[in-house]
């Protein structure tokens, strides 16, 4: 599996994501740390997105189709996530509240599935920015001070909760990005993971990292 890690969405330049792209052009788009958000639940907003992602692709030929992968529609029913994921070759997880993010992915053992599917190798793309960047890491510690915590559809959120462990640091999207609403609250957790020792990486949007 590679990682294509973005602060918003593709970046400046998509070559490195067409490079990467597997050959199953499939995309699960996991909407779930959009949940908290104004008609984050009904998935109005996703289905917006989706289209102009898919408008965006379609335009480059390709030959992505992406599909709603609503995690909510495995609570209670995580022993599916394996089998419906593997049919994928892309995972796109978009930005919003991380903390919902990894209770939500918490619920339907989404950690332990990436990890088996990492382990066999398999031709798949993981993608993402923000809040889909923020998750691999090994806890979410400083990213707290970017993201409500009062959000608890899915559970108490916990300032230290774990990510999944994917990096060994934690991504500081939105840092020195003029125009995003969020990018004046990242100097607090660069300070904050300065002071706790606590390894991570700061990502203007644009930016992106490469795992191969």
């Amino acid at each position: 599996m590679k990682f294509y890690l973005s602060s918003y969405k593709f970046g400046s330049d998509m070559e490195d994501f067409i490079r990467l792209l597997p050959s199953n052009r499939k995309m699960a788009y996991i909407p779930n740390a959009g949940d908290p958000y104004p008609n984050g639940l009904t998935r109005e907003h996703d289905r917006m997105r989706i289209r102009e992602m898919q408008q965006l692709l379609d335009d480059l030929d390709l030959g992505i189709t992406i599909e709603l992968f609503d995690l909510r529609n495995y609570f209670g029913r995580r022993e599916d996530l394996y089998d419906d994921l593997a049919q994928y070759g892309i995972i796109w997880v978009r930005g919003g509240n991380v903390y919902v993010l990894q209770k939500a992915m918490e619920r339907v053992n989404f950690g332990s599935v990436l990890r088996r599917l990492m382990d066999e190798e398999r031709d798949m793309l993981y993608a993402g920015y923000s809040a889909g960047v923020c998750i691999l890491a090994p806890s979410l510690e400083g990213i707290h001070l970017m993201d409500d915590l009062s959000h608890d559809m899915y559970g108490n959120l916990e300032i230290d909760a774990p990510g999944l462990g994917i990096l060994d640091y934690l991504v500081i999207p939105h840092y020195d990005s003029p125009g995003h609403p969020e990018t004046h609250m990242a100097p607090d957790c660069i300070a904050y993971m300065e002071e706790s020792n606590l390894p991570y990486r700061k990502l203007r949007d644009g930016e992106v990292i490469i795992l191969e």
